[in-house]
């Protein structure tokens, strides 16, 4: 008898610990658009797409006295763009477009420091395998990003390395390298940097409460939150994003039972209570 009732509680255990780990969600962004706005300072970007509806590749352009402008364009990757999310975790970090830094030498002071980007989109979700969703209020959410432009001086800084019998003349750019070489072969490079803004809406999925994170650039096979730009080039980078947890909506005191823990209860109390019977008839 012993041995059956063992048997029993380890088959319910089994049960209990055959359950596998959460179901992820797939996450799809769809009907998405653009917008650059509020280039700083005021008055420095002479044109840009703020007024084209549903634009996919919103772009602008600042800067006098070199000629051509130099500038931003963005291209939203293929639609939809999904993103795999196990909750209550964070998505893998994927493109979600083309970034691109028209880069051209401008006169001093005539250059933008930063400007936002506006990404609209409507959310859908769904268990993996099963039939996506629009989520309730997914439609039209608003997600912010800015991009802070460093445009550096042309003229490098000058340095002197000396040996007991040789010196030469180190020309350095703002990124440290040598002028004349590399990101710097015509010219010192530009930086552009992007940064999450927290006035991006967020969308519920099942019990977390998720947003759009922007955690920066792929660019020259590296993921980076800067990257720095060559003169005279069109410099691009995938944009990189993630669908990032920003609040449990359940509190922790207040988390419902999970399904295994339950069975694990059962399949206990069977074991005691096969085991308090084996010991009753055996006392007759």
């Amino acid at each position: 008898m012993h041995a059956k009732n063992w048997a029993l509680g380890a088959t319910l255990l089994a049960g209990c610990m055959a359950s596998g780990p959460a179901t992820a969600d797939i996450v799809q962004l769809r009907n998405v658009t653009a917008s650059w706005y509020d280039a700083s300072p005021t008055g420095r970007a002479t044109y840009y797409n703020n007024d084209i509806a549903n634009s996919t590749h919103p772009y602008l352009r600042w800067g006098t006295g070199g000629g051509a402008q130099s500038g931003y364009d963005f291209t939203v990757a293929s639609q939809p763009i999904a993103f795999t999310v196990t909750p209550p975790g964070t998505s893998p970090t994927q493109s979600i477009g083309t970034f691109q830094h028209v880069n051209y030498p401008i006169n001093a002071g005539s250059s933008i420091e930063s400007v936002r980007l506006h990404i609209q989109a409507d959310v859908w979700a769904g268990a993996d395998g099963s039939s996506l969703a629009l989520l309730p209020n997914g439609s039209d959410r608003d997600f912010y990003y800015q991009f802070n432009h460093w445009e550096t001086d042309n003229t490098p800084d000058r340095h002197w390395v000396s040996w007991p019998y040789w010196h030469y003349e180190y020309e350095a750019c703002a990124d440290g390298g040598e002028y004349g070489e590399g990101v710097n072969a015509n010219g010192c490079a530009d930086q552009v940097t992007a940064i999450w803004q927290p006035s991006s809406e967020t969308f519920t999925v099942g019990e977390k409460e998720y947003t759009l994170n922007i955690t920066g650039f792929f660019y020259n096979g590296n993921a980076l939150n800067a990257f720095w730009t060559k003169e005279n080039a069109d410099n691009s980078a995938q944009l990189l994003a993630n669908v990032t947890l920003r609040e449990n909506l359940v509190p922790p005191g207040e988390l419902p039972e999970p399904p295994t823990l339950a069975l694990l209860g059962l399949g206990l109390a069977g074991v005691g209570y096969a085991s308090r019977r084996s010991r009753h008839r055996n006392s007759r």
